[in-house]
Order: structure tokens, then C-alpha cells, then sequence
């Protein structure tokens, strides 16, 4: 005869609560009432133990389900260039790997943390964002303290390549943020020591930044609009990678700051995204130059996208105009145009293609006033 370990489990724990709760068990024949009431609670223990034993052990797999939530995303991507005064190129990349582990400790506080690996960053896998939410429990406030993307920019894309706004303007850094959401308002500020100081400056927690907006949503339609303020631009990933390149410790002769402006429209199949984002004031000329002067670099993004179904999977459809200003150093074009489709060809594994025409700037701003055509293909898995 099989015998399994859990009855066995049962039978020990069930005999001693059974002799504990009824100690007059051994008279059970005398009385037929008694012998009900004993059932009855021979019963109730063995669902009482069958619950517990039922209960996830901290080693398990549906324990750690339970307390961790990690997905991943990994993007291959290949293209081919057709540049019409330099020479042509193709290459094929592992481009990124993204593995988030997220966790709500208790109702009001949760953490995260985004391992990250791009292709080109010469990096291993690293620590892409950790951070702390605690939220109030009667207000809706909450506290973000530890590396994070900074409120500033929106950066909303259907494309492959990243939208000049963010290589322009992205902020990561360890931030303390204060952030609000109420009746469709949300709104946020935040304070950070940085990477770039300026000649003879203290290294101390000095920079700050904002950030104010409103969504709303109604059916299949939302509206969201933005603005935001940060108190350095040169805090960006793509401007402290220029202001680096030579010097790990370069120092500012002028701190500047910028300003973003964004918005998102969308009803029945279309969708239609802008963002503008400028320095307030141009930099000093040692720190960033265009042409004779010292620079004051912006960026815009303008998208139009329309959803439809083929063969009974959703299809994007989108194009772009893209322009910067003024960041001829930064490695930005002047101008983009583009157009994209993505196709899920399986669940949760999307394929995209993507065709940009970029030209750089003109001669005389100190660029070579080329063209390039590129089409680039992305393969991309989320599990």
C-alpha cells in the first residue's frame, strides 16, 4: 500500500489535537451525540492542517511569485546604412537586455531594481535604475528615493531609434522625489547632487528639478499634457558623455538650465505625440560650442500613428519629423524623417521595421550638410 508523506504529516498533528480537544474520546461508543460533536471537529482540524499545509514555503517557486514580479525584454536589432558622401555600413547587434525585479514590500512601500545592458556601451550587465517608493497612506503622495529616471522629458516613441529629445535631454541619477497624482493632475520635484559642477563649487546636493502635468482618460481616448524644469542640462547622459570624453572631471564654467513642453492625443485608431525640449539660456563657449558661439541646444519630436488588424494581430503604422538645434557636438543631426511598422508575429515578440532619412548640419555651422538612408530591423521579446 502507497503511503504519502502528507497523510502522515496529517495523522501526527491530527491524534494529539484530537486526544488535547476530547479527552473522554475513548467513550466515544457510549454516546452517539458525543461521537457527532467528535467528527464534527475531527473535521474542522484536518481542513484547519490541510490549509496550512497548503501554505508556500519560502523556498518555493509560488513564494517567490508571490513577492517578486520580474520580466525581462531583449532587442535584436540589424540595419543598413546608405550614407551619400561617407561610406555605407550594416552591422547586426544584441542591442538591449532589460531584466526589472519588482517588489510591494507591504501596501505602501515597494522597490525595484532594472539591470540593464546596451549594445555599444562597452558594460556588462548593470544596475540600471534602484530605487524606493513609500507612499502615504491617506494622501496620495509618495517618496522615490535612489537611482532613477528623473522627471524631465517624456521621451514617448513608436520608433526604434531613440527620439533626438531623449539623446538630448535624459536624466538618470540618485534623487530624492516628492510625487503627487490627484483627479487626473500629477506632479512631481526632486533633488540630486549630479556628476557636473561647476569651477570651484562644493560637491553637494545642489540641483533640483520639476515636473506638473494632467492625463486624462475616456474610452479609448486620453489626452496628457507636461511641462517640466530641471536646473541643469548638462546632467544628461548624452551631454556629461561629451563633457567626459576627455576629462572624467571636467568642471562647468556655467551651469544651464532647460525646459520641456509635451503632449499626447489619441482616439479610436490614432495617435499623435510632440515634445519640444531647449536650454533656457546657451552655455558657456568652453563647455559646449556651435559655430563661433556658445550653444543653446533643443530638440523636437512630432509623431503620428495609426493602429489597424492584420490577420487578427494588432499593427502600428507611425512616421516622424524630428529637428535639433544647435547640437552639432552632441552627434545629433539636424533633421530626421521616418516611418515604422510593428508586427507581433507571436505573443509577446514583436518585429519592426524602420526606414529614417537623417541629414547633419549645414557647412557652415561646421557639419557636412550629408544624408543618410537607413532601414533597421528589431526583433523584440518581452517575458
Amino acid at each position: 500500500m502507497k503511503i504519502h508523506t502528507q497523510d502522515l504529516i496529517k495523522s501526527a498533528c491530527l491524534l494529539p489535537l484530537l486526544a488535547l480537544s476530547s479527552p473522554a474520546l475513548a467513550n466515544v461508543e457510549t454516546s452517539s451525540n458525543h461521537e457527532r460533536s467528535l467528527l464534527k471537529r475531527l473535521h474542522l482540524l484536518e481542513k484547519r492542517l490541510e490549509k496550512e499545509l497548503e501554505k508556500p514555503s519560502i523556498n518555493s517557486a509560488s513564494y517567490l511569485s508571490q513577492r517578486f514580479n520580474v520580466s525581462a525584454l531583449v532587442e535584436l536589432e540589424a540595419f543598413v546604412q546608405d550614407s551619400e558622401h561617407t561610406n555605407n555600413s550594416s552591422d547586426a547587434s544584441l542591442a538591449t537586455i532589460e531584466v526589472a525585479i519588482h517588489s510591494h514590500l507591504n501596501p505602501y512601500v515597494e522597490a525595484q531594481v532594472l539591470l540593464l545592458h546596451e549594445d555599444g556601451a562597452e558594460q556588462e550587465l548593470v544596475v540600471d535604475e534602484g530605487f524606493m517608493a513609500l507612499s502615504a497612506q491617506d494622501i496620495p503622495l509618495t517618496l522615490v528615493v535612489g537611482k532613477q529616471v528623473l522627471g524631465f522629458g517624456n521621451f514617448e516613441s513608436h520608433f526604434i531609434s531613440d527620439p533626438l529629445t531623449l539623446e538630448l535631454a535624459e536624466t538618470k541619477d540618485t534623487a530624492i522625489k516628492v510625487q503627487v497624482e490627484h483627479l487626473g493632475f500629477y506632479g512631481s520635484a526632486y533633488i540630486f547632487n549630479g556628476d557636473m559642477n561647476e569651477q570651484d563649487d562644493n560637491d553637494e546636493i545642489k540641483q533640483a528639478g520639476a515636473q506638473v502635468g494632467y492625463v486624462r482618460i475616456h474610452k479609448d481616448n486620453q489626452l496628457k499634457i507636461g511641462v517640466d524644469y530641471i536646473s541643469s542640462l548638462a546632467e544628461s547622459e548624452g551631454l556629461i558623455d561629451y563633457l567626459q570624453a576627455d576629462d572624467g572631471d571636467a568642471e562647468l564654467q556655467k551651469t544651464v538650465p532647460a525646459a520641456s513642453l509635451h503632449g499626447f492625443l489619441s482616439f479610436s485608431k490614432w495617435q499623435f505625440l510632440a515634445e519640444y525640449i531647449s536650454a533656457t539660456s546657451a552655455f558657456d563657449e568652453s563647455d559646449l560650442r556651435f559655430a563661433n558661439f556658445g550653444a543653446q541646444p533643443s530638440s523636437y519630436n512630432l509623431e503620428v500613428s495609426y493602429d489597424f488588424t492584420l490577420r487578427g494581430k494588432p499593427v502600428t503604422v507611425a512616421v516622424a519629423h524630428q529637428e535639433s538645434s544647435e547640437a552639432l557636438a552632441l552627434d545629433l543631426p539636424e533633421q530626421r524623417n521616418m516611418i515604422v511598422a510593428s508586427y507581433p508575429i507571436y505573443k509577446k515578440t514583436v518585429f519592426a521595421l524602420e526606414l529614417m532619412q537623417a541629414t547633419d548640419y549645414a557647412v557652415k555651422d561646421g557639419g557636412t550638410n550629408n544624408t543618410d538612408y537607413s532601414l533597421s530591423m528589431q526583433l523584440a521579446a518581452e517575458f
